[in-house]
């Protein structure tokens, strides 16, 4: 190697050498903390249905007793406005922590519950039996205030985040699911088992994004079919929730 390329040659290698050394002196420190903007909704139904029928010899016919209802459940609440959450980084592989103030997200909406459920004698002893039909007075619409509470399913390893507000689809003085009807799983769908996916990284590293949480169950009644007894029912409950978390200066994006 002549000695013009040899300083050339070693010149090169410094400049190679610099380049990460520049590269680490640019990467920017991780975040330990942000407020995002934060809004969420919620989206509840549930809808049940069932009839029982008894009958028997009864001088001089046929006696019977009919058992049946139906009824449904639509509840929708959000935001009243974007809520700052406090998101401050967890540290030996937790996830981060979400701060929501003292009482937590504030949250409107509505709530519809209808249902109707009666027992109705027939034959020849009905006129000793009245019929009866359970209370409607709590059905119908209702304004809704809650506060919502949003945190980690698993506190150490994070994976997925859990909503908490009030989403009661039964009311006093409102026909209900019958007790006949089981659901799968052993209960009813309830807001804690919806859970939103979401790796903890999203935090503090995006400035904007959104999770969604999604589940349906069913409910059956044991199917029967004889002359003097027959029922059927049924059930089922959804429950749908996101939540969008926007970093507090960050530009919105466009959608």
């Amino acid at each position: 190697m002549t000695s013009r390329i040899l300083p050339l040659a070693l010149a090169g290698a410094l400049v190679l050498a610099a380049a990460p050394a520049a590269d680490a002196a640019k990467k920017k420190p991780k975040r330990m903390s942000a407020t995002y903007m934060t809004t969420v909704k919620v989206d509840h139904q549930s809808k049940w249905q069932y009839r029982q029928f008894a009958q028997h010899d009864c001088l001089p016919g046929v006696c019977s007793r009919e058992d049946k209802g139906s009824g449904s459940t639509r509840t929708w609440m959000k935001t009243k406005r974007p809520f700052p959450v406090m998101v401050i980084r967890g540290f030996n592989g937790r996830p981060p922590t979400l701060n929501l103030g003292s009482d937590g997200i504030p949250m409107h909406g509505e709530q519809i519950v209808m249902g109707d459920d009666t027992l109705t004698y027939g034959g020849p002893w009905a006129a000793a039996n009245p019929n009866i039909a359970q209370p409607t007075t709590g059905c119908g619409r209702k304004a809704l205030k809650d506060f919502a509470s949003i945190g980690w399913e698993d506190l150490q390893k994070g994976g997925g985040l859990q909503l908490g507000v009030d989403l009661d689809p039964y009311r006093e003085d409102c026909p209900n699911v019958p007790s006949g009807i089981e659901w799968e799983g052993g209960e009813s769908l309830s807001i804690y088992d919806v859970v939103a996916s979401v790796g903890k990284g999203k935090f503090l590293g995006t400035k904007q994004f959104t999770v969604r949480g999604q589940k349906s169950v069913t409910g059956l009644m044991e199917t029967r079919n004889e002359w003097h007894y027959s029922q059927f029912g049924d059930a089922e409950a959804k429950i749908q929730w996101e939540a969008t978390f926007r970093m507090k200066g960050a530009k919105k994006e466009r959608r």
